[in-house]
């Protein structure tokens, strides 16, 4: 009842001046806390890199003694892939030799077969027909 009693006693000017300094309030605080946000910057990235990294200026042009430190082994690589490509020519000459002779054995054994074929054929008295 107190408190009823001393709200309803205050002149009606105070609510009026009270609402407009609390808003004032509110956008002062506003303004300093945008402010406050907008120039505040942040705090740089500290990495914990354990090793540190190594940074080093490489050249601008070909650098002979680097390209050969990196890429020296290529002329071993080559040749190695040269011999290599030289032992697989030489298996193929090998195999298609192979191939031709038993081509030709098997040419030779197929006649003989024929032949007997029509032998067998001939004492039968057995027409054979020739094939396409």
């Amino acid at each position: 009842m107190m408190l009823a009693q001393s709200i309803d006693s205050l002149p009606s000017d105070f609510w009026k001046n009270f609402c407009i300094a609390l808003i004032a309030i509110i956008v002062v605080v506003g303004i300093i806390v945008g402010i406050i946000a907008t120039t505040r910057q942040p705090a740089p990235v500290k990495l914990n890199d354990d090793p540190a990294i190594e940074v080093r200026k490489t050249p601008k042009r070909f650098n002979y003694e680097l390209c050969k430190e990196k890429h020296g082994s290529i002329e071993n690589k080559f040749s190695i892939i040269d011999t290599r490509l030289d032992d697989h020519d030489s298996e193929f000459v090998r195999l298609q030799t192979e191939r031709g002779t038993q081509l030709e054995t098997d040419r030779k054994r197929n006649q003989r077969l024929m032949f007997a074929l029509g032998k067998i054929a001939q004492k039968l008295n057995v027409d054979i027909e020739p094939a396409e």
